[in-house]
């Protein structure tokens, strides 16, 4: 016996590969064609050749899984039934299940012995092409498997999938079965615009046990643009307020499938038992999620509960699946959606085509048997008078009409009594008929793409259920909620806002400040889709994301809030100058620009754009300059100084917005202060009114007069912020959007 020498790294190497292709092609990664995993394959393609139909019977689920093991996947019987039960429950299942034994997202499955299933009318369909598979040998080699199930549509998509491999990892969301097979059909079309799919035809990822979509529409595109990214989601729910018992009641009606919700009711009953709230479960089989959670701290749900009910960890969205055959080169594919459509139409076309040319093979073969019955009604007679004396009549009718075999064996195998009840007239419609199937078959062959968009078609009767998640892009049922809490009659409400009145305007800036309950106004209030840039009065500048302000505390104060959109960065200087910088210029040069001298500090920096008005201002006196890029060009190399003062501060009032001018502060009096309001024609050209009623006023607000339902990030003085939506913080006349102290 030869012993053969082999380098230790050699072998390790050898073995991964060899366990890594294992574990893609056995295990862990669907295929993009069919969309299985090789484990739901199997199952399905057993339960089909058992004849597990929809109009059949129920089969013990553990006789099916013992017949899986035994005749094609060489697994544990465990992992077998984990596979069938979640085959079992999504929105549109290949299987169906008999009885409650099969749990549901929230509780486990009965035992295997227990359960009894059947394919569904679904998952009829789903393999009734199978006659046009590709087959090879089990792992026995005493039975055939298709390599890939001919599937309608690919299941991945539809249900969602997960799968961890080696190095390579799947993560595809569930989508609603009409949406998506509408996008395909779409794509089938020719439309190749991912923007004008998503949100129209396709809205967004599914869940079957329900939750609301968060992520941004631009998010979402382009996450299937990519087939990479990230998508959030947040419990489905309700508020309502009990005036008689002065509290509030949230009811979560259903949670995404990312929802860790085992640790999310362990931190609630820790509230409960700190006396914060009270907690009920009413979950119960017509209602699978019914959660009560009653409150009377409006600050607190604000605080705490409403973060806690988005998912903590977004559900990770990666699209690849396997292309390839087993036992063959396979190569994994990063997919954009898109990609994936295109690639799966071009094979279900030839998917479409195969099941075709097999129909005319069938419809021939029948031909030219009803062909030959045709040729014995001239013959009925002596085919009779033969065959009734002859001992090897094949043989004789071969001799005797120059009949092949296979004529000779048709004619020969019909009962005499057939021969008898022959009519010319009617085999010859028969006929006719065949022909004119055959031709009609024939002509589908130029048009593989009618065919495949009328297979997907025949799916949409089995969408019963419609959409469970629900699409949010703006997030604005917290908006309403919090709306709807403004209409407390119970304890102080920090969100309340009242409306008719302009002290409204401080109430919101009370609440940056829940915590520490520091009554100062706010900084700035800017559009936060984007993320935002700041300006320190030491002439730091950064850029920040939203989570980045969500999440960290900013030591120090901010000077200035500018969306990144806008065009320009205008500064002023305690030394009296002022200028303005591109703001395509970048951070680490506007730093060395923004210090004049060493005691010189940034007094207030923001952003404009073309169209805007520039108020450069002290305490004495005030300038106005539309804001064109000629008028400010020179102001790049010496700035500008306003006459007779220092502390320059500039005010930027955006294209088509309105002043109000307050000369005291709006909380502290307890009649309603005078606020005078000008357009955005009258501050152009301003009077000297306009310009002595802003000198000696002491707060005044820019505002948008249309409705603005944008989100909005309020940061106070004091470093603190909030989240919210034009809607929430509407003053007397219209929305607030910029607050500066003077």
């Amino acid at each position: 016996m030869a012993i053969k020498e082999v380098r230790a790294s050699d072998l390790v190497r050898l073995s991964m590969e060899a366990y890594a292709k294992e574990v893609i092609e056995d295990r862990s990664l669907p295929d993009f064609r069919d969309g299985l995993k090789i484990s739901q394959r199997r199952i399905l393609y057993y339960m089909w050749s058992e004849g597990l139909v929809a109009t059949g019977n129920f089969k013990a689920s553990a006789n099916v899984v013992g017949g899986v093991l035994g005749k094609l996947h060489a697994h544990g019987d465990t992992s077998a039934y984990d596979t069938l039960v979640r085959l079992n429950d999504n929105i549109v299942s290949p299987v169906f299940g008999d009885g409650d034994g099969w749990g549901s997202p929230f509780t486990e499955a009965a035992a295997m012995r227990y359960t009894k299933t059947k394919l569904s009318a679904f998952g009829e369909r789903f393999c009734q092409d199978m006659e046009v598979a590709d087959w090879i040998p089990t792992y026995s080699g005493e039975w055939q498997e298709p390599v890939i199930i001919p599937a309608p549509l690919p299941y991945a998509l539809l249900a969602g999938m997960s799968g961890i491999a080696v190095a390579v990892a799947t993560s595809i969301p569930g989508h609603n079965l009409t949406e998506l097979v509408n996008t395909f059909i779409q794509v089938l079309r020719g439309e190749q615009d991912l923007d004008k799919l998503i949100g129209t035809t396709l809205l967004g990822p599914e869940s079957k046990t329900g939750g609301v979509v968060v992520s941004s529409l631009d998010e979402i595109r382009d996450m299937y643009r990519k087939g990479r990214g990230k998508i959030r989601w947040r419990c489905s729910y309700t508020v309502t307020f009990d005036k008689k018992n002065n509290a509030w009641a949230l009811v979560i009606t259903s949670i995404p499938e990312a929802f860790a919700l085992d640790s999310w009711l362990a931190k609630m009953k820790a509230h409960a038992q700190n006396g914060m709230l009270q907690i009920e479960n009413e979950s119960c089989a017509n209602d699978p999620i019914r959660l009560v959670i009653t409150f009377d701290n409006v600050a607190f749900f604000q605080d705490v509960i409403e973060p806690s009910l988005y998912c903590s960890d977004n559900y990770n969205f990666n699209l690849i699946a396997k292309a390839g055959e087993r036992a063959v080169d396979i190569s994994l594919q990063h997919h954009s959606l898109l990609s994936w459509i295109d690639a799966w139409l071009t094979w279900r076309e030839e998917i479409e085509v195969k099941l075709v040319r097999t129909s005319i093979a069938h419809l021939t073969k029948d031909l030219y048997r009803e062909e030959i019955k045709l040729w014995a009604t001239e013959h009925i007679d002596p085919i009779i008078e033969l065959i009734r004396n002859s001992e090897a009549p094949i043989k004789d009718l071969k001799a005797s009409f120059y009949l092949e075999d296979a004529q000779a064996k048709i004619v020969a195998e019909m009962p005499l009594q057939a021969i008898s009840k022959l009519s010319r007239a009617k085999q010859e419609k028969t006929v006719k008929a065949l022909r004119s199937e055959i031709e009609a078959e024939t002509k589908k062959l130029a048009k593989p793409k009618f065919l495949v968009e009328n297979s997907l078609k025949s799916l949409l009767k089995y969408d019963v259920k419609g959409r469970v998640a629900q699409i949010d892009y703006e997030d604005t049922t917290s908006g309403a909620l919090k709306v709807s809490l403004l209409k407390s009659d119970g304890k102080p409400n920090y969100w309340a806002i009242e409306t008719a009145k302009p002290r409204s305007l401080y109430q919101i800036g009370a609440e940056l400040s829940l915590r520490k309950r520091i009554m100062n106004p706010y900084l700035g209030i800017v559009n936060a889709q984007s993320g935002l840039v700041t300006v320190t009065e030491k002439g730091e500048v950064r850029r920040w994301s939203l989570s980045d302000l969500a999440e960290k505390d900013i030591g120090y104060p901010y000077v200035g809030i500018l969306p990144p959109e806008r065009q320009q960065l205008l500064l002023s200087l305690n030394n009296g100058l002022w200028g303005n910088f591109s703001m395509e210029q970048r951070v680490s040069t506007w730093t060395t620009k923004l210090i004049h001298s060493g005691e010189d500090k940034v007094l207030s920096a923001v952003g404009m754009d073309k169209g805007d008005i520039v108020w450069v201002h002290s305490e004495m006196s005030l300038e106005s300059v539309t804001c064109e890029w000629d008028t400010l060009a020179r102001s790049n190399k010496t700035g500008w100084r306003l006459r007779g003062s220092k502390n320059v501060r500039l005010l930027v009032i955006p294209k088509g917005y309105s002043i109000a001018i307050a000369e005291e502060p709006l909380w502290d009096s307890d009649t309603t202060p005078k606020l005078f309001r000008y357009s955005f024609s009258q501050l152009s050209k301003p009077t000297k009114l306009v310009i002595d009623q802003f000198l000696n006023a002491k707060f005044y607000y820019v505002y948008n007069p249309d409705d603005d339902k944008r989100l909005l990030l309020c940061i106070a003085q004091d470093g603190t912020r909030s989240l919210m939506t034009g809607f929430e913080i509407k003053s007397t006349a219209a929305d607030l959007i910029q607050t500066y102290v003077i």
